[in-house]
């Protein structure tokens, strides 16, 4: 079979599968309450095809919580199918729900996942909790066009939160967030976002937003990003870095 065959054959698979995604990042609720998490297909689903849910909490493997074709709603997760969107509803709703929620279906043979929505249950402040805002030192004029690094560190938290930049030029940019749990039980959160190291950048602010729960306030934290300077030293890891508190 030739290799433009095989391509031809691929692409008529690919465009036969069903693509998923989730547009909500993020959902936030209160203990004892209701939750509908939504999926969204590119296509109206039709009542062969089957599909599930999947829930992944930190350090852990993905869950299979709801197949969604075949087998009886419970009282705590119930699902439906509204011509091109799955949704998943989860009855009292408790802390230890909290978790990233994703869908997922089998076609054909080929299976197809969303990006997934976190679910965050309850407060998850606590008064261990800070937020700490890290820029660079100021580079050296010769190294302008290189990329740095902002780093916003959550500390002392006892659940899920999400983490929002505003920078220069854009609004409410996604860092990449790693997650650490520490031996007591806490979450320590890193959101690290990648920026141009460019003269468009010296002087203006930067804001890492935090936020906890439903209702409560966000923490905002924001900082002044260093200018460039006409001394010759290094970009290093953040050893003079600028420091913000809660």
């Amino acid at each position: 079979m030739s290799l433009a065959w095989c391509l031809l054959l691929s692409s008529t698979v690919l465009q036969a599968q069903l693509l998923l995604y989730q547009k909500e990042p993020f959902h936030f609720v209160n203990t004892g309450r209701t939750a509908e998490i939504q999926c969204v297909s590119t296509e109206t689903i039709s009542s062969g095809i089957m599909f599930s849910w999947y829930k992944r909490r930190e350090n852990e493997i993905s869950v299979l919580i709801a197949k969604c074709a075949g087998m009886a709603n419970n009282a705590k997760f119930i699902c439906r199918v509204e011509q091109e969107k799955l949704i998943l509803k989860i009855s009292n709703l408790r802390t230890e729900d909290s978790g990233l929620y994703f869908c997922g279906t089998r076609q054909d043979g080929f299976f197809s996942f969303s990006n997934g929505s976190s679910l965050i249950v309850g407060d998850s402040y606590t008064p261990r909790t800070q937020v700490v805002l890290l820029l660079p030192p100021a580079p050296p004029a010769p190294t302008l066009m290189h990329a740095g690094h902002v780093a916003c560190v959550v500390r002392g938290v006892s659940n899920l939160v999400q983490v929002s930049w505003d920078v220069p030029g854009e609004l409410q940019q996604e860092g990449l967030t790693r997650l650490v749990k520490s031996s007591s039980g806490s979450l320590t959160f890193v959101s690290v976002l990648q920026i141009p190291r460019d003269s468009h950048w010296g002087g203006k602010n930067v804001t890492c937003q935090v936020r906890f729960n439903s209702s409560g306030p966000s923490i905002k934290k924001s900082a002044t990003f260093p200018a460039p300077t006409v001394e010759h030293s290094h970009w290093g890891h953040m050893k003079n870095a600028k420091s913000v508190y809660v």
